[in-house]
């Protein structure tokens, strides 16, 4: 009995999600019907933000490599404006995505007006990647094998001697003990509830103009049932990646267009979902 009514509630969270999910596209398309115009002038700026972003990401690969050997602190800062810029663009993308949805005018330039906004977002970002940061330097440090040798030095260990990366793995999971398991899957469940609590904070800073406080104090208040939440993102998210895979293997010359309409998509879906709860 009890399985059949687990498999019926799996069931209605499902179709609840598939709901959701449902009237959140038919929503959006309803906005691109009345605004053909500026959803051409959407897409135009979504293609051209990827462009530029791929260059930002081949400059972070280069430059970076270039002056590592030579200046540590030059390293550092030069990857610290990287993220910064690359975050400060994507704020632009983000109130570019509202004004859309709200039926105002968009504009390229947009994407670059909004660094005011930055340093909140920055912080924010940080505070989210506490936890998992935890979580890397624990597995980094904190579990040995049984020689004694922890991640990191049997990374650096392997890096010198040439040895193949999977035998790193293979003795982190071999002496894993039970301690090692309950503090990372703790961590990985405080990290899952924590996306899941605060995931519009970024949204609810950049659209509302929020402090961080007020803005992660806006996530708490917000009446979101967390299982809904969580299925209606594995749906949508399987559901771009078999997008993206079968135009990947398809149309390879033209994937950097498809990738950057499909990433509008999901910009545009996550946004509206956002306020539909927030309203």
């Amino acid at each position: 009995m009890s399985i059949k009514i687990l498999f019926q509630n799996i069931s209605n969270l499902i179709i609840a999600s598939y709901t959701t999910i449902a009237t959140i596209i038919k929503n959006t398309y309803k906005i691109i019907l009345t605004n053909k115009i500026r959803f051409l002038s959407l897409i135009l700026i979504s293609l051209f933000l990827y462009i530029f972003l791929a260059i930002i990401l081949i400059l972070s690969f280069m430059l970076p490599k270039m002056l590592l050997s030579s200046n540590l602190l030059v390293f550092i800062v030069l990857c610290f404006l990287l993220i910064a810029f690359y975050l400060g663009i994507l704020i632009g993308y983000h109130k570019i995505i509202f004004n859309f949805i709200d039926g105002k005018n968009i504009r390229l330039k947009m994407l670059f007006e909004n660094f005011d906004i930055l340093p909140r977002i920055l912080l924010i970002n940080l505070i989210s990647a506490i936890i998992p940061t935890f979580g890397i330097l624990y597995l980094l440090f904190a579990v040995e094998n049984s020689s004694g040798l922890n991640l990191w030095l049997l990374i650096y260990q392997d890096i010198e001697t040439s040895a193949l990366y999977d035998s790193i793995f293979y003795n982190l999971l071999h002496d894993l003990t039970n301690i090692d398991i309950i503090i990372i899957l703790s961590l990985s469940l405080l990290y899952l509830w924590f996306k899941i609590t605060f995931w519009p904070v970024i949204r609810i800073a950049i659209d509302r103009n929020l402090s961080v406080l007020v803005a992660f104090q806006s996530c708490k208040k917000l009446n979101n049932n967390k299982f809904s939440l969580a299925m209606t993102f594995i749906i949508i998210y399987l559901g771009f990646n078999i997008f993206n895979g079968s135009t990947a293997l398809l149309v390879n010359e033209l994937y950097i267009i498809f990738l950057s309409f499909s990433s509008l998509c999901w910009f545009l879906f996550w946004s509206t979902y956002y306020r539909k709860i927030i309203n």
